[in-house]
Parts: C-alpha cells; sequence; structure tokens
C-alpha cells in the first residue's frame, strides 16, 4: 500500500498488479514484501547495470525520490543536477540532463523546466530501448 500510495502521490494511478510487478521485480525471497536486504541488492544492481537489462521499475521510482528533494512531485534541471554528477561524472553530465530533459533547460518564459514522475520513467525507458 506504501508504494501504491507514493505512485498516486506522484500522479500515477497504479493498479493492484501493476504494484504488485513492482514488488515481485526485487522480491527475490517471494514474501511480497521488499526487505532492506532486497532494496539494497536491487539500487546496487541498477546502479551497475551498464545493460540497462536489470530490472528497474523501483529503481527509477526511488531515482525520481531522491531528486524531488522538496516533495512537489516534479523535478527540475537543478534538484538533479548533485545526484547526476556524482552517479555519472563530468563528462557524462550534460548527456543524462538531455536524456532527461530534454535540450531546453528551461521552459520559453526562462523558468526552470520541471518533470513529473510519468515524463521521467517515459524518458528513461525511451532512452533504454535506443540503447539497445
Amino acid at each position: 500500500m506504501d508504494l501504491a500510495r507514493v505512485l498516486q502521490y506522484l500522479g500515477c494511478k497504479p493498479s493492484r498488479s501493476e504494484v504488485k510487478l513492482i514488488i515481485w521485480e526485487v522480491d527475490d525471497d517471494l514474501d511480497g514484501f521488499v526487505s532492506e536486504e532486497e532494496f539494497t541488492t536491487m539500487y546496487k544492481r541498477c546502479i551497475a547495470d551498464k545493460t540497462d537489462l536489470e530490472p528497474r521499475k523501483l529503481f527509477n521510482l526511488v531515482q525520481f525520490l531522491m531528486y524531488d528533494k522538496k516533495y512537489k512531485g516534479k523535478v527540475t534541471v537543478e534538484e538533479t543536477l548533485q545526484i547526476l554528477f556524482v552517479r555519472h561524472g563530468r563528462t557524462k553530465l550534460d548527456d543524462e540532463i538531455e536524456a532527461i530533459f530534454g535540450q531546453d533547460e528551461k521552459n520559453p518564459d526562462g523558468s526552470e523546466k520541471e518533470i513529473t514522475y510519468s515524463e521521467y520513467v517515459e524518458k528513461i525507458n525511451k532512452r533504454a530501448l535506443e540503447k539497445q
């Protein structure tokens, strides 16, 4: 239920089966819950995965929530910079920002561009498909 509530807060309307699938992808002992060990294992696997073949529904959610420091359900370029820099380094930072936000980091009126969780997942999945 916690996972469903978080997804609802982010504007998604997950079915019970969608929530179960997110859990199932990382539930190594098949008890229907994600333990701390399973969570840590999932996170480490996804961070190390260069092929984008590791199941990453929960990972994508966690990444987005890590970016969303102000708990507003949207993220900006500024909010993602620190984590992306630590994870990818300066040389790949611009590519990561463009993959998530597109070429324009600002809106036409000069305000900072924000994306929702759904937009984030769509862009991350599209990029993974293009890599393959």
